[in-house]
């Protein structure tokens, strides 16, 4: 008798608990995206007398990385047709920019305006740019130019 009794208190005091679980699902649709962000300016130096480039001795590219969700984006640059700022009297300049890439895309020594396919995740562009005085020699001052890096 003390037996069942002492059953029927476990059964009172400690219930059996029944458990359950449910699985909570978590859904996503990735659109196809190309986002650029800029890492760093270039600088650009004075190599001789009439050319302004980011590859000559004390000169730095620009660094942007591009990320892409989708396997249909290429890049491409277009490069100023005028200093954003310079010193008064500076004459016709002829722009060139190039670049090269490491990471998702693999290219170097791209001409700016040639279009290059992006491979899928993080595409590190490193750009260069050349301005060359035409007829003049660049006067001392502050100069700057924009590159446009565009993925489409």
């Amino acid at each position: 008798m003390f037996f069942s009794r002492f059953i029927l208190f476990v059964i009172f005091i400690f219930p059996s608990f029944a458990f359950s679980e449910v699985l909570v699902p978590f859904d996503s649709d990735v659109e196809s995206s190309c986002t650029i962000n800029m890492r760093s300016p270039g600088l650009m130096v004075l190599n001789g007398f009439s050319l302004l480039s980011s590859g000559a001795n004390g000169g730095r590219s620009a660094e942007v990385d591009i990320f892409t969700t989708g396997t249909d984006f290429r890049v491409f640059l277009n490069a100023p047709e005028r200093f954003r700022v310079s010193p008064a009297g500076v004459g016709s300049v002829m722009f060139n920019a190039s670049y090269s890439s490491s990471g998702a895309t693999h290219a170097s020594g791209v001409a700016g305006n040639d279009a290059l396919k992006l491979g899928l995740g993080v595409s590190n562009i490193s750009i260069d740019l050349n301005a060359e005085a035409s007829g003049f020699v660049f006067p001392n001052g502050h100069y700057s130019a924009d590159v446009t890096v565009i993925c489409e």
